[in-house]
């Protein structure tokens, strides 16, 4: 996981709580992330919003 930063005094950030949605599209389908986050110094409490492709597997035929 990346280093998050608060974006009111820029002190780091705990996790409180993590959700993945899967998204459908036409393709490739993208897997959501939405991150409730906390600032251990200010106590600010934000959400960020995390979109990464999904990796399909493929089985590729060689010919000997």
């Amino acid at each position: 996981e990346r280093l998050m930063r608060c974006p009111g005094c820029g002190a780091r950030t705990e996790v409180i709580d993590s959700r993945e949605r899967k998204l459908l599209g036409p393709k490739p389908a993208l897997t959501s992330v939405h991150r409730r986050r906390r600032c251990t110094k200010c106590d600010l409490r934000f959400t960020t919003h995390e979109n990464a492709p999904t990796i399909l597997k493929s089985t590729a035929l060689h010919n000997r």
